[in-house]
């Protein structure tokens, strides 16, 4: 095939070994059972025999192709949008994604209940003859007839056209192309009786699909966002959005019905319908994305009724429907990033030291100073929120600054040489993908973390704390930070830490505790969201204790830009 690597997926083990023993089989194929929704799990678990780098380098993609055929009309709509997921992080900018299904068609052309002898027909049992959008995600079965005499049973869980592409759209691809299959008239010719019934039929549809090459999700310079001193003064007025009555109507009663059906954050999916019976919510998101991007650029979402999300369920339950509306309302204002470490990411404590390789504050009880989420020069984060399902007993205090004014403070008391440390690339740490509670897997610490490659990783992984732009007479700002992670990649680059960094570094720490703008302690179903290139954001050291539940909020990241 002129590949220099193929690697082969597939459910059965049955298929796999048949592949396997192929005598025509090269040694640049390996062939592996797998359920496509643990794509990157499974190439994950074996890097190595597949000639890949793991960690990080594994993950920004390393397939120039991808290709399924009858894969996605054996799954939901939500498992399909998973799956993409996992395959748009296997191919590398630029890389295609190439699948067939049957064609939606089909069902109505070549629908009956009952066996007619066609070449390719489904039984549509009482589906009427004019359905077509009611059926998304119903399940038929089907019969692909051979030349040989053959039966080859299929099925299908109907999909329109537009949940193909707007499945596409929504995990990043761009479709390229859309092909209609059918026979061609040399096989009509070859085998009249055959093909007769399918003879002007389209029978599959092909899809070829790219992840954009400008894939790096770091985006335009937003905005700039500064407070006035009336503003910092009535902050907590200023912050505080009460969700309207309606809206928490509309989101508990939603919720609690698609939780009891089985629906979680994990694997809910917008649709059309969803999104009219949610219109009051998508309103509320549309004013909170506002705020975020051009006016406040942090919000404090307050009224959220845990107790009417918690009825008839236990804690688990509460805490699940309470994600999912979380996810929802998430979805509604922008678009969420789900790529490094899940959709939705709990911030609990796991005993673990924050100083310890890849391990993240989010994952410990210790105190967090002043940062913004993301370390990675590919991705920067347009905005994050934060879930509180449960308050810590004492301590975990959120704190807000905002960077446009910490940067004002300094440009007036800082001299410009030493201000423009902060203005040039800086290598930061790379942190891996996945839970971030350190490393504990062999293949990493050997490729992905050992010394000499790591040396490499966070000198490539170097970008500014400070971008300033303009647009007309508006003023960007794009501010990226953790301190944390650029001490630590110095170190583990092998560099050491400049002086005048380190003064830059001081002022730029006094200048954000000076423009603190809010210290939230947060309450059960409070969400506060932040313009993540503006603000910063801080927390104190926690405890729990036994008797009580212990802090659990959850963490998701967002893209305000070009979300329509």
């Amino acid at each position: 095939m002129g590949a220099k690597r193929i690697v082969g997926l597939d459910v059965s083990e049955e298929m796999i070994e048949r592949a396997k023993a192929n005598p025509m089989k090269s040694s640049c194929e390996t062939y592996m059972a797998c359920d496509a929704e643990r794509i990157m799990e499974k190439l994950a678990e074996m890097p190595a025999s597949l000639g890949l780098v793991p960690g990080r380098l594994l993950q920004e993609g390393c397939f120039d192709l991808a290709m399924a055929i009858f894969l996605f009309n054996y799954t939901s709509i939500s498992k399909m949008k998973a799956i993409c997921e996992q395959v748009y992080h296997t191919l590398k900018p630029g890389g295609h994604f190439v699948f067939s299904v049957p064609h939606p068609f089909m069902l109505n052309a070549h629908g009956s209940n009952e066996s007619n002898g066609d070449t390719f027909s489904f039984d549509k049992g009482n589906a009427k003859s004019d359905s077509y959008f009611s059926l998304r995600d119903r399940k038929f079965a089907g019969v692909i007839r051979t030349l040989d005499g053959r039966d080859l049973n299929v099925k299908m869980l109907f999909k329109t056209i537009s949940d193909y592409t707007e499945t596409m759209s929504s995990v990043g691809f761009n479709v390229c192309k859309i092909h209609e299959c059918r026979v061609l008239p040399e096989h009509v010719a070859d085998h009249p009786d055959f093909f007769k019934s399918v003879k002007d039929s389209p029978l599959h549809i092909v899809f070829d699909v790219v992840k954009p090459k400008t894939c790096a999700e770091v985006g335009r310079i937003p905005r700039a966002i500064t407070w006035s001193p009336f503003e910092k003064a009535n902050a907590d007025r200023v912050l505080t959005v009460p969700m309207p009555e309606q809206v928490v109507t509309d989101l508990v009663k939603y919720v609690t019905a698609a939780y009891n059906d089985g629906i979680t954050a994990e694997i809910f999916t917008h649709s059309s319908e969803n999104c009219k019976r949610l219109c009051n919510v998508v309103k509320f998101a549309s004013k909170l994305r506002s705020r975020l991007l051009t006016q406040t650029g942090a919000v404090r979402v307050t009224g959220l009724d845990m107790v009417k999300l918690g009825m008839n369920t236990d804690s688990t339950g509460t805490a699940g429907r309470a994600k999912l509306a979380y996810f929802i309302l998430s979805s509604f204002i922008g678009k969420v990033d789900g790529s490094a470490r899940g959709r939705l990411f709990d911030v609990q404590d796991k005993g673990l030291d924050t100083n310890a390789d890849n391990v993240l504050f989010s994952v410990s009880r210790a105190s967090a100073p002043y940062h913004t989420d993301g370390a990675s020069a590919n991705i920067a984060y347009d905005a994050v929120g934060l879930l509180c399902i449960n308050p810590a007993l004492e301590g975990g205090k959120l704190h807000l600054s905002n960077a446009c004014t910490a940067l004002g403070l300094l440009k007036n008391k800082v001299p410009k040489f030493v201000l423009n440390e902060l203005f040039r690339p800086l290598p930061r740490d790379v942190l891996e993908d996945g839970s971030g509670q350190g490393v504990n897997r062999a293949d990493l610490l050997r490729f992905s973390r050992c010394p000499d490659l790591l040396k490499l990783r966070v000198q490539h992984n170097a970008y500014p704390i400070f971008e300033e732009g303009s647009n007309g007479h508006t003023k960007l700002l794009r501010f990226r930070y953790m301190r944390q992670w650029i001490e630590s990649g110095h170190s583990k680059g092998q560099m050491h830490i400049p002086p005048l960094l380190k003064i830059a570094l001081d002022a730029l720490d006094s200048a954000i505790d000076a423009e603190n703008v809010a210290s939230i302690t947060m309450q059960s179903g409070e969400m506060v969201f932040c313009n993540n290139m503006i603000f910063c954001h801080a927390r104190d050291a926690f405890t729990n204790k036994a008797s009580n539940p212990a802090r659990h909020k959850v963490r998701v990241w967002i893209k305000l830009q070009d979300y329509e």
